[in-house]
């Protein structure tokens, strides 16, 4: 239920009360939270809730109050799950034909505001990677080209380097060559190898079915294992955790295989442990074991089919013992006849999934059945009963943790380290060194200094002369 909306600090908020609690797991109080309902907005606000006693006494209900300022947003709220047991609220004088009253108190954080400030410049977000994306497509200041079957690649030599440590070594290293133009690559797929470059410079995930003539699964999931195995050769971390976690999305019976000897060839153990718990499932295992990825297992990675047998024995176990892991589950609990009859007892199930783990987090049906029931019941004979649990688990995606964006600090590294810079500015009677085709991807004078129809690619020194303002 959710109150009508009201204004303060210059922002739309609403109270929004459940009265059978905000989950199941606190469905014996009713939940008091505070929302913000202004679009777009961000604000840092304190509140605090409590309900009016409705007989006229001026005695309030519990006081639920944030002790430090909470952030609030379209998705972001903050209240109270367990405020007050429903029983209580009830029979409290709070309530009166079927109504109560919620007193709200919010105080709005306000930044730091300069008083003489009267204006607003909306700055725009970055536009750097888009800047890199448009150089590699433009062909502007290409000075390597790279050779893929019979694909030809064109980049720049620096911006690589900048992103990998094998490309760093390969054109500015103590054995590299800085005047290498052309570069044969083999046993490489050229749609992974450009998915690679797209990714260098931009360090988003390309889509693959657009570098491609397919879009089926199976054509995806070649060409990121394709994809896998570039990153791992051109040292590329994040690049490569992101392929985990793809393959770990599109993992069926017929593509496993392949993924588990890559991740063996790659030591990619995530990628590894997902593959092996996938197929040591009971439905699995059975369909793999008839398919062509279990003979090619057998022929080219036989050690992970001792790994498999390994993890299909510790599933097997895991039904029997306590596991240390977390798992969401469903179930369903049922007392069985012992007269032979085969009536089941009224089932108590779950109708969602629970998660369950060893910190006691425990799930079940409170109460079941009355003891004077149960004495008198063919459940129960000779002072022994049989428990029917039913249990599903429900499967979650694998969570590869892939880390933010570093191609700022790769960016940066290179200006500071100045490898593989091409011209210097003189700025009075400073020196600067840079690199001509990132300043052309940044900056339309500078792309037409370097490049344009009146540049000078070949330009070593630039002397920049400051003019006094008028």
């Amino acid at each position: 239920m959710t109150s009508r909306e009201f204004t303060v600090g210059g922002y739309d908020w609403v109270v929004v009360f459940y009265p059978e609690g905000y989950s199941e797991s606190c469905e014996e109080y009713i939940s008091l939270f505070l929302g913000l309902v202004s679009p777009k907005k961000e604000v840092k606000a304190l509140c605090e809730l409590k309900l009016l006693d409705q007989t006229g006494n001026g005695i309030h209900g519990i006081r639920a109050r944030s002790i430090s300022p909470k952030t609030y947003n379209n998705d972001d709220s903050w209240g109270c799950m367990e405020y007050m047991k429903r029983s209580e609220l009830e029979t409290s004088s709070y309530l009166k034909d079927d109504c109560l009253s919620i007193h709200c108190t919010v105080e709005v954080v306000q930044a730091r505001v300069e008083e003489d400030k009267h204006y607003v410049i909306t700055i725009p977000p970055s536009d750097m990677i888009q800047n890199l994306q448009d150089l590699l497509e433009s062909g502007i200041g290409f000075d390597v080209t790279f050779q893929v079957g019979n694909e030809f690649f064109r980049a720049h030599k620096l911006i690589l380097a900048a992103r990998s440590p094998v490309f760093r070594a390969m054109f500015f290293g103590s054995v590299g060559n800085p005047d290498m133009e052309t570069v044969a690559i083999e046993e490489f797929d050229p749609f992974a190898f450009k998915a690679m470059l797209l990714f260098l410079y931009s360090d988003e995930l390309p889509e693959l079915h657009e570098n491609s003539d397919s879009d089926s699964l199976s054509t995806s999931t070649i060409l990121m294992q394709h994809l896998l195995a570039a990153a791992d050769r051109f040292d590329l971390a994040r690049l490569r955790l992101m392929c985990e976690e793809k393959l770990c999305e599109g993992i069926t019976v017929n593509t496993v295989a392949t993924t588990l000897g890559l991740a063996e060839q790659h030591q990619c153990l995530q990628l590894k442990t997902f593959c092996l718990n996938f197929v040591a499932k009971a439905k699995n295992l059975e369909e793999f074991m008839k398919s062509d990825g279990f003979a090619y297992l057998e022929n080219s990675c036989p050690s992970s089919l001792v790994d498999l047998l390994k993890t299909s024995v510790v599933v097997d176990k895991n039904i029997k013992l306590v596991s240390p892991k977390e798992v969401k589950a469903l179930y369903e609990f049922k007392l069985l006849d012992q007269t032979g009859k085969g009536i089941h007892s009224p089932g108590g199930s779950s109708k969602s999934s629970k998660t369950f783990n060893k910190k006691g987090c425990l799930w079940g049906r409170r109460p079941y059945m009355k003891i004077t029931e149960f004495e008198a019941s063919s459940y129960l004979k000779d002072d022994c009963l049989s428990i029917h649990c039913t249990i599903e688990i429900v499967q979650v995606h694998a969570v590869i943790p892939v880390p933010p964006s570093d191609m700022v600090q790769n960016l940066k590294g290179l200006l500071e380290s100045e490898l593989g810079s091409d011209v210097t500015f003189q700025v009075g009677n400073e020196f600067f060194r840079a690199h001509k085709s990132i300043l052309a991807a940044r900056s339309p004078v500078f792309r037409a200094m370097f490049f344009g129809l009146v540049g000078n690619p070949d330009m070593d020194i630039v002397a920049m002369i400051r003019f006094p303002l008028r």
